[in-house]
């Protein structure tokens, strides 16, 4: 498994998962700009603004974003058991 399939690539982006390409697109270029004009050392500066540009590129791939999201749906239901039936206990 890539080193991708264990980043929540939505968190960095600080988006929901429900954007588009182009609301994906526009909280990166604000992003960067935020970065580039922060007072971080250069090389805090890189390290974030690549980071924020894998995590562009990963969900502007439909075939990498789906993988996500079925991760990200798999956790869901390993972590939060979903109950069908609530009341069968009651009957």
């Amino acid at each position: 498994m890539s080193q991708n399939a264990f980043k929540n690539h939505y968190k960095i982006l600080d988006i929901p998962r429900s954007a588009s390409t182009k609301e994906i697109k526009n909280k990166t270029k604000e992003l960067l700009e935020k970065i580039k004009k922060s007072n971080l050392e250069l090389n805090q500066k890189k390290k974030l603004m690549r980071n924020v540009h894998e995590s562009y590129k990963f969900l502007c791939d439909y075939h990498l974003r789906k993988s996500l999201d079925d991760q990200l749906d798999s956790n869901y239901e390993k972590n939060y058991k979903i109950i069908n039936e609530p009341f069968d206990d009651f009957e």
